[in-house]
Formats: C-alpha cells, sequence, structure tokens
C-alpha cells in the first residue's frame, strides 16, 4: 500500500514537471496568440476613446475600464494615453497637447 502511494505521487510529480517544461518551451506566440498590428485608423480611435475616457473621469469621477485585453498593445496604447491625458486635465494643459 505504502509503495503504490509513493508510485502515485512519483508519477504525479512527474506530470506536473512535464506540463511546466512543456509550457516553457512553447513560444510565447502560440500561448498569447500572434502579435497584431494596429492601422493608424486603429490608433486614432483607441487614441480618442482613452481621452474621452479621462475627460469623464476627469469630469465626473466615472472611471471607464480599458476595454482592450490586458497586455495587448491596444491595452498599453489606451492606458498610456488615459493617463497623460487625465494628467494634463490635472495640470490644465489638456488641450494644448491635443493632436488626433
Amino acid at each position: 500500500m505504502e509503495l503504490a502511494l509513493q508510485l502515485s505521487a512519483l508519477v504525479i510529480i512527474l506530470g506536473i514537471g512535464y506540463l511546466a517544461f512543456s509550457f516553457l518551451r512553447e513560444p510565447q506566440e502560440v500561448r498569447e496568440g500572434p502579435a497584431v498590428a494596429l492601422d493608424d485608423a486603429q490608433i486614432q480611435q483607441i487614441l480618442k476613446s482613452a481621452s474621452a475616457s479621462a475627460v469623464v473621469y476627469f469630469r465626473k469621477g466615472e472611471r471607464i475600464s480599458n476595454p482592450f485585453r490586458e497586455g495587448s498593445r491596444a491595452h498599453i496604447l489606451w492606458e498610456t494615453q488615459f493617463q497623460r491625458d487625465l494628467m494634463d486635465l490635472q495640470d490644465g494643459t489638456y488641450p494644448a497637447r491635443q493632436q488626433h
């Protein structure tokens, strides 16, 4: 009985090790999907969405969540623009930098 438990534990440990090793060997692109290039129109749409969300948050205090998948290029771009515009709104320089 004790030998059977030890063998079961060994099989479980080896299985976990194999899965971890397989995951680490798998290219990141396969795990997360291929990188998606954004065209200029998509980028402008993302920037406008983030800017509008920053204005709403500044005026009404309603935080609009980032609509893009976390870690994606669109998510990072949206969050960066949101934070930049929010800082500009807070220090009074928001309209001066608007280019989109």
